[in-house]
């Protein structure tokens, strides 16, 4: 008789469950047609199940608002069926293509609408309730600063989600039930458009307690009372980042998902991990993401979007499930889908049919371009990943898909629950994404394409015995160490390329491109440097091109580095040139046993060069 060994035991014993829990829907799905949606904690972390399979969320802040409407007067869901139907046949399709599996909506969609998007498209909605988050009507009067200490004002708020439950609750394809959109910041605003947040910690403190405490309490009852009368779908509330997560804790224990609207930047720093240490819940990222006009050069700029948007993707991704890192990703939704014309202006009504450029916030983790800290850098009007054409005499219009959409709809292919994955592997799939042929798709010709290009490779390397070079990209000597793009180098990229069947790297440049080793390596025996470079663009005085290496040990951070300082003649313009120096040349300590990345710094006009054949060697 086989025993087995007690390691074992646990994973049969979650086979077993999961088992169970699968025959159990199952029936549960024979009996009724609406969506069933579980949140599952275990020793792996949070998830998502629906209906019997776990689902990271892949989600987009979806509306249907043409140029010159707003919020208000849009009202697309009482068009003509036929041209609800046209409007959602191209939205629809396109979210579908990019493997976007959930929208979030507000209560004003129709139930039958729900359905006929999951049935034909497969996405799902969160059905999101305000929550008094922008005032509420009672008794035909307007109160526009809610008071969610008010008895009357608490009587009418649950039962408009008492109302909204008993209407929504049997509807197939509806995800969960969402209160509220950043409430807290709603305490201290008392209209729609975004404001920068007061700094003083004591004002935020005792509007926390003043105001805030009996909103989360709140909050908590109307999560009781929704689950009370649907056990099929979880109940989340949305949050401006974590502010009052401690009276969140302390208020909202029958609240089963925190959903957060935050705006940090490439990172969302130690977001999850805070969560996870004062929580203990699921994270759902309710809103996030870029806009695409950037504030210093005034102009549309679909790169940086597609850079911000990546790596945040890529976080949300780590931190799922099964990956070790907090383990309490369930997934988010991307802001937005289409370009919100109607924004700025919208508390006087005014100013949907205009573009507006003017930045109204700061949001200081976006520095490409933020002129100097505090400075407004985020435009309201821009954060769609696709841009929008006017309407014809239904109320339709084209969408046009940026580089965000087209960088997203491969980061979406991934699915991080897949038997196998790891941090590794999830990290080596971002950094192939290629946001330089993501613009050539969102209708941008990248300024390389306009500057001259080589017609031909660089000079091949001359023949070296194996133990004296090191490789790290090029053809010249075997197998090459290998370089990865990262996310720390705002927005620079690298894509390669074949000319005349040999392989070079594309770079552009946003000051600095950094460049991450496939492994550490240790090149202390090697005495010299070596790059082949074609600078792109046209010769200004005081150019550089500073190559620099950064010695880390192998589970730490940078020991040192040390860099070649490099002024390019004009003679070498538009020319294959090599820089090929011994190390002692360069400046800084020159350890050298773990190099493990190589950064670029430029200067003088520079934005656009090839890269080959770059090596150490010992002569």
């Amino acid at each position: 008789m086989k025993i087995i060994p007690p390691k074992n035991i646990d994973l049969m014993k979650n086979s077993f469950l999961r088992f169970v829990f699968f025959l159990f829907t199952a029936t549960l799905f024979s009996q009724v047609s609406n969506t069933v949606v579980v949140v599952v904690n275990n020793e792996n972390g949070h998830r998502l199940v629906v209906n019997g399979k776990d689902f990271i969320i892949n989600g987009m802040n979806w509306d249907y608002i043409p140029i010159g409407t707003n919020t208000v007067n849009a009202n697309f869901w009482n068009k003509p069926d036929e041209d609800i139907k046209a409007g959602l046949l191209k939205e629809m399709s396109l979210l579908k293509n990019m493997n976007v599996n959930a929208i979030r909506q507000y209560t004003g969609i129709p139930a039958r609408w729900i359905q006929y998007i999951y049935e034909n498209f497969g996405i799902h909605t969160m059905l999101n309730d305000s929550f008094g988050r922008y005032g509420y009507t009672l008794n035909g009067v307007y109160t526009a600063v809610t008071d969610y200490s008010d008895p009357k004002t608490q009587k009418h708020l649950l039962e408009e989600i008492e109302k909204l439950v008993k209407e929504y609750k049997n509807t197939p394809g509806l995800l969960l039930y969402l209160l509220g959109n950043e409430n807290n910041y709603g305490l201290f605003w008392a209209g729609a458009e975004t404001e920068d947040f007061p700094d003083e910690e004591e004002q935020k403190l005792a509007v926390g307690e003043t105001r805030g405490r009996p909103m989360y309490r709140l909050m908590n009852e109307a999560a009781k009372r929704i689950k009370t009368l649907d056990a099929s779908h979880p109940v989340a509330i949305c949050n401006g980042d974590t502010l009052f997560i401690d009276i969140i804790a302390e208020e909202c224990s029958d609240v089963d998902i925190f959903g957060v609207n935050a705006y940090r930047g490439i990172s969302f720093t130690d977001m999850y991990a805070e969560v996870k240490e004062k929580l203990n819940k699921p994270v759902m990222l309710t809103e996030f993401g870029a806009d695409a006009f950037n504030s210093i050069t005034n102009k549309e700029d679909q790169k940086s979007q597609a850079h911000y948007m990546l790596w945040n993707w890529k976080e949300i991704y780590e931190n799922a499930a099964g990956l070790g890192k907090a383990e309490n990703s369930i997934g988010g939704f991307t802001f937005q889908f289409s370009d919100g014309w109607w924004k700025v202006g919208f508390n006087n009504r005014i100013d949907a049919d205009t573009h507006q450029t003017d930045a109204t916030w700061s949001g200081g983790g976006y520095a490409i371009d933020i002129a100097y800290p505090g400075a407004n850098n985020m435009n309201e009007e821009w954060f769609g990943i696709a841009a929008k054409g006017p309407a014809n005499e239904r109320g339709l219009y084209d969408l046009y898909p940026r580089a965000a959409y087209y960088v997203l709809k491969e980061a979406h292919q991934l699915n991080p629950y897949k038997q196998g994955l790891n941090l590794a592997s999830l990290e080596d799939y971002f950094s192939k994404i290629n946001i330089l042929a993501a613009m050539r798709k969102g209708g941008v010709v990248p300024s390389l394409e306009a500057d001259k290009e080589p017609t031909h490779a660089p000079m091949t390397p001359p023949k070296r015995l194996a133990k004296n070079v090191i490789s790290i990209y090029g053809e010249g000597y075997g197998p090459a160490i290998g370089l990865k793009n990262v996310d720390w180098d705002n927005g620079s990229e690298y894509i390669e390329e074949v000319l005349v069947n040999n392989k070079l790297l594309k770079v552009t440049f946003n000051d600095f491109i950094g460049m991450s080793l496939q492994r550490t390596v240790d090149v202390s025996n090697m005495t010299h440097f070596h790059m082949d470079i074609w600078i792109a663009d046209d010769y200004h005085s005081g150019q550089v091109f500073n190559p620099r290496w950064t010695n880390q040990v192998r589970k730490g951070g940078a020991m040192n580095s040390f860099q070649f300082l490099n002024t390019l003649d004009v003679k070498g313009n538009k020319k294959w040139t090599s820089i090929d120096v011994p190390i002692s040349n360069f400046e800084g300590d020159n350890t050298r046993a773990n190099l493990r990345e190589f950064l670029i710094t430029v200067s003088g006009r520079i934005e656009n060069a090839y890269i080959d054949n770059i090596y150490f060697y010992k002569k």
